[in-house]
């Protein structure tokens, strides 16, 4: 029985390797939340280097990933539900 799929990336080459950045910006953008989520928990033993760090890098990458989507077509869903 074959079940069909759905497309879930654009065919264009480009076009696929840019969704694939997405993914991987928004994998490290969700990592940063985790370690300072993680770092967070330890009360006072948390180091605030550490923190601060984690802090900085997810505001850089709010702000990529807000630029990305808005300039993608794709992740905005466009084609979302096109085979």
């Amino acid at each position: 029985m074959h079940i069909g799929y759905r497309r879930i990336y654009p065919g264009d080459r480009i076009e696929r390797l840019c969704c694939r950045q997405g993914e991987e910006l928004a994998d490290s953008l969700i990592d940063n939340v985790v370690g300072l989520w993680y770092e967070t928990r330890k009360g006072n033993q948390a180091d605030f280097g550490t923190q601060a760090k984690y802090q900085s890098s997810i505001n850089r990458l709010l702000g990529v990933f807000e630029q990305k989507l808005t300039n993608s077509a794709y992740l905005l869903n466009q084609y979302f539900g096109q085979n």
